[in-house]
This record gives C-alpha cells, structure tokens and sequence, in this order.
C-alpha cells in the first residue's frame, strides 16, 4: 500500500432520541444554560410532562395486565401478524407465557449479543399477548408538545432544506407480488455492465418452490429463505427468486418449530456472476442456530445455484454465527491479487471471523487477533489485492480496523478508528421509534476504485 494513501472512516449516526420525561427529569434540569428563564421554563414543561403521564398510567385499567382469557383458534382475536400462520403450538406459548414473549426474545438477544431478527410465530405470539393481556391499550406520549415546542434553535437553522432538488422517479416492484415483510435490504451493480443490478432483503414470504424449503422444516415451518432479485435493464424490471436452501443443510435447534433466512450480502466477480451470500436460520421459542451459505448466478439474477456453505451452525445453540458481509477480489497481476477470492466475514459467539475461498464451495476460516465483544463487521478488497476490515466492539463502543496482505491468512492486529457514544445493546439505544430491538453503532468500509479519482485507493 503507498504511504500516500489515506484512511478515512466516516461514522455516520445520525439518531433522534426522544427521551421519555417521565424517568429522566434531572437529565434535562441540570443543564446550564445562559438563558435561565428558558432553562426554567423547559423543567417546568417536564414536570408537567411528567405528571400527566404518571396520571394516564396510574388510571389503566389494572384488570387488562391480569386477563386469564385461554385462547383458542376459535376465540383469538384477528391479529394482522398472525394471519395465515396462527396455530395450536403458538396459542400454547400465548396461554403459557408470564410476560411479553417479545420481551423474552429481546432479554435474551441482548444477554447473548445478536442482530437476529424475532421470526414470525413468535411476533404474532407477542402481539396476541399483549391484545389478550394488555388490551389494545392506547400509547402514551413521551414528551408533551409543549416541551418540544422549547428547542433553542429550528431545524431550519441547521440544515437548508430548499438547497438541494431532487429528481424521483416511478416506484418498481422489483417483488412482484411477493408478499409480506421486506428488510434488510441490499443492492449491487454489476461493475462490468451498469444496467445488471441485484438486490436482495429479508423476507417471511412462505414461497412454495421446493428449493425454498429447509428440508427439516419442510414447507409448513419454513417461513422465507431470502428474496433476491435481478434486472437487466437498469431497474425498469425486476425477477424474483428465492434464495436457495441447499439440500444437505439439515436439522435445527433442540426444539425449533420455525426455519428462515437473514442478513443479505451481496458481490460481483468481474466474470459477470452475481453473489449473495446470508444466514439460514433454526429458531425455537427461546434459542437459534445458524448456517451462512453462498449462492450464484450466472444470469444476471434469474436464477441462483447453491455454491457452498462458509460455516454449518444451524443445529448450534453456541457457535452464534450471525452479521455476516461478503467481498471479492477482483483484482489480477498486483502486489497482493488473490483473483476470485471471496471473501466473507462474521461474529460467532461475539468473536470475529472471517472466511475465505476460491471456489465457493471449500472454506478456510481464520479468527482475528484480540477479538472479544466482536459484532458488525465489514470488509473490503483494494486496488493491490490487500484486504480491509472493520467491526465493533459493543462492550467497549469502539471501531477496529485490520488488514491482510496474504490473501486473508493472517491480519494485523486490530487497531481503534473510532470511539461511539452509542451503548449498543445497553441502556442508551432503545428510543421510543425503536424501544424494543434498538439501536448499533456499526461501521461500513469502502474503497475508490476509479483509477481517474484524485482519490483513488483511499479507504
């Protein structure tokens, strides 16, 4: 690598956290400020604030938290989550469950630091929870808009929000149809071809193609692999797939009853062929094991061949393996070319990994040095062959970065890049938007690859 190069990470987190008043009072109150009477004013509105949801709270109903209604298929109420996937065993876990079974899931996501994300049985388990024993209780504002209306300066006064024109086009339903959740998602562009584009998400789509299915599972219990699309003219159409689940990658979790997939990757090699590479996953009601798996196509995305499986934890309840990201070196004739190597990286257990191969279907696994607290990673091939990753450490709130000049056999030792005031997976990353999975600081790395860039090569 030249000395001239240059690193650059750009952590971009951009949160509005709403603070709920009713907990955090002096938080607000012991700021200073020049201003005295706005200062007052603003404590005054959190008092307010407060009683007024401490009120609406204490007049519940106590009742609707102590329902001992047993539900039934013929008496559970008409849930929009549970439509078409409803039955005995989900209504058992309802009638059995002390607490939110969303609360269990996130308890113990949290315990065991993981990005997975709650399957469907056991959504529509909570949301019949909380009708049955919570009522269809009305939400209660955080901050009344009297306070919000104290901010010292607009948001005009931040940002030009008539600077900038954009020119936006007709949505595509690159789905076609398909039905339900769509998350995730990841798109790609063929470097070769500007109008081959792959796309990829999340989806609990019970597509009934026989490739589909984990063969464990079987259609019943498998609740999505992955939706990958493809186009061939810029995005005016799409074809949908789904992410094939090859045929020896069998068994669960002690007690799993649901089979999906999870966290889309996608790359080009500079033959043309498309690459996604995501988790299949084995969940029980209180437990998960996961497989990462890599696909191809040589269609520009209509259709999709299993190519191999980088790791095989989908009957683990310990390997942990989870947030993997995928890169390949496209690069020939430099300093550091593996050419094809693909490259894919992920945390088990909350310990970084990184795999490598040149066929897709044979894997070499390598564990980085000083690697504990280990989650988001991401990693990236240079303009010589040398290899570039990130992850962060949650238990500490820093970015690593390492780097490999032999193919991905051995690595630097991590050095920190960047310290976040966000506590993933702690107390501060839970706001009222997203107050049950919350929030992570995780990082992205890239590179200029344009020859003509004054800034070709940097990070």
């Amino acid at each position: 690598m030249k000395h001239h190069r240059t690193l650059l990470l750009v952590s971009l987190i951009s949160v509005m956290l709403i603070v709920a008043a009713a907990g955090y009072p002096t938080w607000l109150t012991q700021r200073t400020s020049a201003a005295k009477s706005a200062s007052d004013a603003t404590a005054a509105a959190i008092q307010r604030s407060t009683a007024e949801n401490q009120t609406r709270l204490l007049a519940e109903p106590v009742e609707q938290s102590q329902s001992g209604t047993i539900l039934t298929l013929q008496n559970a109420p008409d849930i929009p989550e549970c439509r078409e996937i409803v039955n005995q065993e989900i209504l058992d876990l309802v009638n059995a469950a002390s607490e939110d079974p969303a609360e269990v899931f996130e308890r113990n996501r949290r315990a065991h630091p993981h990005m997975i994300m709650m399957p469907p049985p056991l959504e529509c388990a909570s949301k019949l929870w909380v009708a049955v024993r919570q009522g269809n209780r009305a939400s209660v504002s955080a901050i009344s808009p009297e306070l919000l209306s104290l901010r010292r300066n607009p948001v005009a006064g931040y940002f030009n929000l008539g600077a900038l024109s954009a020119s936006v086009g007709l949505n595509t339903d690159p789905g076609n149809g398909v039905e339900g959740y769509q998350g995730e998602n990841s798109i790609s562009i063929d470097p070769n071809n500007p109008l081959h584009l792959i796309a990829f998400s999340n989806t609990f789509f019970k597509d009934s193609t026989p490739a589909c299915q984990s063969p464990t599972g079987g259609t019943a219990n498998t609740f999505g692999t992955m939706a990958l699309f493809g186009s061939t003219n810029g995005g005016a159409s799409w074809t949908y797939n789904c992410a094939p689940w090859p045929a020896a990658l069998t068994g669960g979790v002690t007690g799993a009853t649901f089979w999906f997939g999870s966290d889309p990757a996608l790359a080009w090699d500079n033959q043309g062929r498309a690459y996604a590479c995501y988790m299949l996953i084995s969940q029980s009601a209180s437990a998960s094991g996961a497989a990462i798996v890599v696909a191809r196509s040589s269609d520009n995305g209509a259709s999709w061949q299993s190519l191999g499986t980088v790791v095989n934890g989908i009957a683990s309840t310990t390997q942990g393996n989870d947030k993997e990201m995928m890169a390949i070196d496209n690069t020939s004739g430099q300093a550091f070319s593996h050419p094809g190597r693909i490259y894919v990286i992920w945390d088990a257990a909350n310990a970084e990994k990184i795999a490598f191969s040149d066929d897709g279907a044979a894997w070499t696994t390598v564990n980085f040095p000083s690697n504990t607290g280990a989650i988001g990673g991401n990693v990236v091939v240079g303009v010589d062959g040398t290899v570039y990753v990130i992850w962060s450490r949650y238990n500490v709130e820093t970015i690593v970065f390492s780097k490999s000049i032999d193919g991905g056999a051995t690595w630097t030792a991590p050095a920190v890049i960047a310290t976040l005031a966000l506590q993933s997976f702690g107390t501060n990353n839970r706001p009222p938007a997203q107050d049950k999975r919350g929030i992570n600081g995780f990082g992205a790395i890239d590179m200029d690859r344009n020859p003509a860039s004054a800034s070709s090569g940097s990070l």
